[in-house]
């Protein structure tokens, strides 16, 4: 088997990085799971011996584009990474202080590899110490490489198994499926490890580099626009990587590797009073509320969301009518509360399509930096008791069109109409006085997207926006810049020359895509407002881009893992957070009764389902005093 050639230290990491899948083949212990935060903990069955193993919790996920170079891509993911702990659950039992923990390859596709620290795994038999107990945390970096031209496979699986010093023997065999973002396969069942394996596993040498085809509903990632895969690349070189040379080691067939640069930790901030936003001036008579024009080009007609159950007992929640031109009747809709189950909600059966039955690809890179761009994504907040305002600028020296799209919670069309921005021109929209034009009175999102005489959907690259969310029941207001999204030719990765058609299919709009966001600090909710009045609030914003003669956006099931501690170090116990389209919670739901008493600090990780486009604000208030912001990425 052939080994992967290292590129440069110029060649890093640049995309959003998730977990991998992970398919356990061993039984399945309820009461010994936990919700996964991230790592792969590491015990032992037995006080001072037994075998290896862990309650790690496996859910599919993704690894994305870092780098291409001479003909090949290669994706990248950093977690799951590996640690021991102090303390176990019931069942499993601490390694003893000083165990080295070695990670040893069973059996790994052609295009897979395992970069640890400066070692590179990529053919059965290697292995990479991981460091000793109980200090050992690490993170590996799990890579696919492929042609930049072909198609990849479904699944790339990497099967290993873990071994130690001293009494212990070593674990069960644990396959990892790795999948590139956007066309991963419909994963199988993902059992749990037993707490008390064998002492002495006998690790399958041939594993399956297929998971079984029969999905669960805890885990469903969206198909793709090919359910084929294409056929595998050819066999690995035999060149030795070189990690600290920025020349390539010679090969047959070179493919980029990546040293990864470190997982970033955030230390919290010191308290401070959230500042007092200004209220906004938007509804003075130079800037009056646009009425929806007859004449437009024909929009998409609303998508329902899907409406899958949670566990919880579900609290009633207004949604809108079926039509976008008048007003909603109150329907009863659940709300995710979260809690220590780890069953999600049930995703979609399929992603939204077009009549067509085309999903959008992925954009190369999958990245959104800047303020300007080909479309902007705003919150805004319609409910009774606040109002909100979105401005756009039209920055470049031509005239522009823009469509601008209001969208209800489960991301329905609500209203659609156009605008005409001179050179320079600036627009602000009352979304809140559409109310008396029929507006449903619930959360969503307003999309803005430059568009051509025939409302199709053009690179421009000077739209920019911002938005402000007025509460009225406590007298504050919070804001913050609009999402950029830019066009990008699927071929090549380059941003879509001025006027060029975003289609969906060859030019598409980058995916906001991270793969974690944090909120490095937040107030305890008891010093804050009442949630029910706003107080605090966890936006939550998750959708997939419809291909199309002008791209669609349609929700989508998404599933956050939160890891949080408090503000004293104390760690909050992890749990999951189902969602889709836009859903407004706090931190009381999202975190418990831990929130409630102390500061602290959070961080969301993206597992599956996973949507294509995944927002997170956080907002809050005390009195008239509020701040508000988009949560950034992490990882």
């Amino acid at each position: 088997m052939r080994r992967l050639s290292m590129v440069g230290a110029g060649l890093r990491a640049r995309s959003a990085l998730v977990g991998l899948a992970l398919v356990v083949g061993v039984a399945a212990d309820a009461g010994a799971q936990v919700i996964d935060p991230g790592d792969f903990s590491i015990y032992s069955s037995a006080p001072g011996g037994g075998a290896l193993a862990t309650d790690f919790v496996f859910a599919p996920s993704e690894v994305f584009q870092s780098a291409c170079l001479g003909g090949f891509c290669l994706y990248s993911a950093t977690d799951p990474g590996f640690i021991t702990r102090s303390t176990a659950p019931t069942g499993l039992f601490p390694l003893a202080s000083g165990t080295s923990v070695t990670l040893e390859i069973v059996s790994i596709a052609d295009e897979a590899s395992v970069l640890v620290g400066s070692k590179l795994l990529d053919e059965a038999g290697e292995s990479a110490s991981l460091g000793a107990a109980l200090g050992l945390h690490l993170h590996p970096t799990w890579q696919v490489t492929i042609p930049a031209a072909g198609s990849p496979a479904a699944t790339f699986p990497v099967t290993f198994r873990l071994t130690a010093s001293g009494a212990y023997a070593a674990s069960e065999t644990y396959t990892l499926s790795l999948f590139i973002a956007g066309q991963g396969p419909t994963p199988s069942p993902t059992p749990s490890p037993s707490p008390t394996p064998s002492p002495t596993p006998s690790p399958s040498p041939t594993p399956s580099p297929t998971p079984p085809p029969s999905p669960t509903p805890t885990a469903t990632p969206a198909p793709t626009a090919s359910s084929s895969p294409a056929p595998t690349a050819s066999p690995k070189p035999s060149a030795t990587p070189a990690p600290t040379s920025a020349t390539p080691a010679p090969s047959a067939s070179p493919r980029p590797t990546v040293t990864p640069t470190g997982r970033p930790s955030a230390s919290p901030a010191p308290t401070v009073h959230p500042s007092a936003t200004p209220a906004p001036t938007a509804t003075s008579a130079s800037t009056p509320a646009p009425t929806p024009t007859d004449g437009v080009p024909p929009t998409a007609t609303p998508r329902p969301s899907a409406s899958p159950s949670v566990t919880a007992t579900p609290s009633p929640r207004p949604t809108a009518g079926p039509t976008s031109t008048a007003p909603g009747t109150a329907t009863p809709r659940p709300t995710t509360t979260p809690g220590a189950s780890a069953t999600p909600r049930p995703s979609p059966s399929s992603r939204p399509t077009t009549t067509a039955g085309v999903p959008t690809p992925v954009a190369p890179g999958a990245s959104v930096a800047g303020s300007r761009g080909d479309q902007q994504l705003a919150y805004f907040d319609a409910r009774d008791g606040f109002t909100s305002f979105v401005s756009l600028a039209n920055t470049g020296d031509v005239s522009l069109v823009v469509r601008i799209d209001l969208r209800g919670q489960d991301l329905r069309l609500l209203r659609s109409w156009q605008e005409a921005l001179d050179a320079g021109a600036t627009r602000t929209i009352d979304v809140g006085g559409l109310r008396a034009d029929g507006l449903p009175a619930e959360p969503g999102l307003a999309v803005a997207t430059a568009v051509d005489g025939a409302g199709g959907a053009i690179a421009a690259g000077t739209l920019a926006g911002n938005f402000t969310v007025a509460n009225l029941t406590l007298g504050s207001a919070w804001g913050a810049p609009a999402i950029a999204r830019r066009a990008r030719v699927v071929a090549s990765g380059a941003r879509a020359p001025v006027g060029a058609s975003i289609d969906g299919r060859d030019v598409v709009l980058e995916a906001v895509r991270p793969a974690a966001v944090e909120l490095a600090t937040y107030f305890a909710a008891d010093t804050l407002d009442r949630p029910e009045a706003g107080g605090n609030q966890l936006i939550f914003v998750s959708f997939d881009d419809v291909a199309g003669a002008v791209p669609e956006v349609a929700s989508a099931a998404m599933r956050w893992v939160v890891d949080g501690t408090r503000g004293d170090g104390m760690p909050i116990a992890a749990r999951a957070v189902d969602t889709g389209g836009v859903e407004v919670s706090h931190l009381e739901e999202v975190l418990g009764d831990a929130a409630a008493e102390a500061s602290g600090r959070l961080e969301l990780v993206a597992r599956m389902p996973s949507a294509d486009n995944r927002l997170v604000f956080f907002a809050q208030s005390l009195g008239s005093f509020a701040t508000g912001y988009l949560l950034p990425p992490s990882r």
